[in-house]
């Protein structure tokens, strides 16, 4: 995956298929939103990086990735990204060990609680 237009959902942000690296981690989310790169804690910059290998083996972009995320987690609730894509993770790990009908009554309560949300 070396070219930028592999990436999975940043192709709107490539110009070309030269846009630069540095021409790349201006653009998006992570730099409209005023948070910086450099103020995400650096535990959590590396969570996320490794998460976000699975789509490119860019260290950079994958980094990219993870500043973009930051910039939409919403600053109020006490999570992190990375950490409700565990929790989410970890949900589904156990539905895959529930009976069928158990596991659709627990997704239809867990909708109702995110509407809620």
């Amino acid at each position: 995956m070396s070219s930028l237009n592999n990436i999975f959902g940043y192709r709107s942000l490539l110009k070309s298929s030269t846009t630069s690296i540095d021409d790349f981690m201006q653009q998006g989310k992570g730099p409209k939103s005023g948070i910086s790169i450099e103020s995400i804690d650096p535990k959590e910059l590396q969570r996320g990086v490794e998460v976000e290998m699975e789509h490119t083996d860019d260290p950079k972009i994958a980094q990219k990735i993870v500043w973009d995320h930051e910039a939409e987690t919403p600053k109020d609730i006490p999570i992190t990204y990375y950490e409700g894509l565990g929790l989410l993770e970890d949900f589904f790990q156990q539905l895959k060990k529930m009976e069928p009908s158990a596991a659709v009554a627990r997704v239809e309560a867990f909708k109702q609680f995110m509407k809620g949300a």
